[in-house]
């Protein structure tokens, strides 16, 4: 009964000293995998921020969107409204007033 309540001590005893070997290896991996996802995030906000900045400065030296597009995209589609409104026979102002 001896022997068997040693070897079971001993069993216990090696369990015990392996999941403390398996916690501490988590806790290493872990670190480790923190630290690379807070590079990537870094990397990717300075990405972004020289981006931005390369935009801002653009921007400061007058280069602007194009105004003339957007107006001629604006007129598109005004006129693209007004050609299925007269095809379907709508007239918003009497729409608006019989409202």
């Amino acid at each position: 009964m001896t022997i068997f309540a040693f070897i079971l001590s001993s069993l216990a005893l090696l369990a015990a000293t392996i999941s403390v070997l398996l916690v501490l290896d988590e806790r290493k991996r872990n670190k480790k995998r923190n630290t690379a996802l807070l590079q990537y995030v870094d990397s990717k906000i300075t990405e972004t921020a020289q981006g931005i900045t390369e935009r801002i400065k653009a921007l400061e030296e007058g280069v602007v969107p194009d105004y003339e597009k957007a107006k001629a995209a604006a007129n598109a589609v005004n006129d693209f409204n007004d050609g299925i409104s007269g095809i379907l026979g709508f007239d918003p102002y009497k729409a608006l007033q019989a409202q």
